[in-house]
């Protein structure tokens, strides 16, 4: 792939795909976190003379336009971010915004509305790329996170424009990425969390090679012991996947927890206690890795070169239940400080390490979440595939 930096921009029109899809609540950002990580390509662009087209989606609006998925509140905390101001413009494609990407002059900003108020978006439906492309002359793609999906602003719109290339979050997110795939230093260490087993399999299958051992915690355990026949209570599993889950429980390198916390509900105001596996409750749920695991986790996270972190290890979110995730996202921190290399990748995940207020004490934090895992996976990612051809 191009780098932006092999491609002229001088007193071209620029198409920016980025990922600016964040939590929001009543027109507020909650983290901004993929906004500022878009930050180091815009201001690369601003230093020639040319006009800036920023084009995200955000949420799932589904073809429909709703408020609530606009980014008109994401204008202004750009503008704010760049000192410059940005023009919202109140849609991405049709008469009005081509009007104005053939008047635009030098130096504007404009950010286009919710690529995905249009279905064909997600389509990838050439009619709607072409019509992104127009006037368009470099086309930059700095949306990671949104590479594993074939849609018309990631692969569509690169038949229409000549030159295309990629932003600098992309390229590390790649570049990093490639470390564990290609060059792991060992000891490596793969952690597993989140809520479902489905969603890390093909990496758990991918890694298991690479890594000298699995760490799994959160609720993907569950489908694990739910298939070795224990107890789980009411706690989160995955009924289609019990036999892959016994198949994972014979690999010597996975670790499976000793112990867990269980919780009477899923709430602040839970009874809640520490327990062997094997003696979980029925009327309880699991919420979080147990104390003796967590020190075991410790230990070895401590003496690893590599670590790959994917998923909280319990419900982060409620105090009491955060214990398993934040010492992890501790210990990695430590290791890391020590020369090891750490990656963490998710949505859950980086939310977590934000929390806890670690987010500078990793190697790499990845900003996606899908496409991290399907890239760990091995698999080809559309929207890298489109800036290759």
């Amino acid at each position: 792939m191009r780098s932006l930096k092999n491609v002229n921009l001088e007193t071209k029109k620029i198409f920016l795909r980025v990922d600016y899809n964040v939590p929001l609540k009543d027109g507020e950002i909650l983290d901004d976190s993929r906004i500022k990580a878009s930050l180091e390509t815009i201001f690369y662009i601003l230093n020639f003379s040319n006009t800036l087209f920023i084009a995200s989606h955000l949420g799932k609006p589904k073809g429909e336009r709703k408020k609530e998925f606009s980014l008109f509140p994401i204008a202004s905390h750009l503008s704010k971010l760049l000192n410059r101001e940005v023009i919202f413009l109140d849609d991405c494609v049709g008469e009005k915004v081509l009007e104005k990407k053939k008047k635009a002059k030098p130096g504007e900003i404009y950010l286009l509305e919710n690529l995905r108020f249009y279905q064909e978006e997600e389509k990838n439906d050439l009619n709607f790329a072409k019509e992104l492309a127009k006037e368009i002359e470099v086309y930059i793609n700095d949306a990671f996170s949104a590479s594993h999906r074939a849609h018309a602003s990631i692969v569509g719109i690169t038949q229409f424009i000549k030159e295309k290339c990629a932003g600098f979050q992309l390229l590390k997110e790649v570049e990093n990425l490639k470390k564990i795939l290609e060059n792991v230093k060992g000891p490596a260490i793969l952690i597993i969390g989140g809520a479902k087993i489905s969603d890390k399999l093909g990496v758990i299958k991918n890694l298991l090679p690479k890594v000298d051992k699995i760490l799994l915690g959160g609720g993907v355990i569950f489908t694990i012991f739910k298939a070795l026949g224990y107890e789980i209570g009411k706690s989160i599993y995955e009924e289609n996947l019990l036999k892959e889950g016994k198949d994972l429980a014979k690999e010597e390198k996975l670790i499976l927890p000793v112990d867990v916390l269980i919780a009477s509900e899923i709430s602040q105001k839970a009874d809640y206690y520490n327990t062997s596996i094997k003696e979980i409750r029925k009327d309880y749920y699991g919420v979080d890795i147990g104390k003796e695991t967590v020190a075991q986790y410790i230990k070895i996270i401590s003496e690893a070169k590599t670590i790959i972190l994917c998923g909280p290890l319990g419900i982060f979110e409620i105090e009491p239940f955060s214990y398993g995730t934040r010492e992890i996202i501790k210990a990695i921190s430590q290791a890391t400080e020590k020369g090891a290399f750490s990656l963490a990748g998710g949505g859950d995940t980086i939310a977590a390490i934000n929390k806890f207020n670690y987010a500078n004490k990793f190697s790499f934090l990845s900003m996606a979440g899908g496409a991290t895992l399907e890239f760990l996976e091995g698999k080809e990612l559309p929207g890298l595939k489109a800036l290759d051809s």
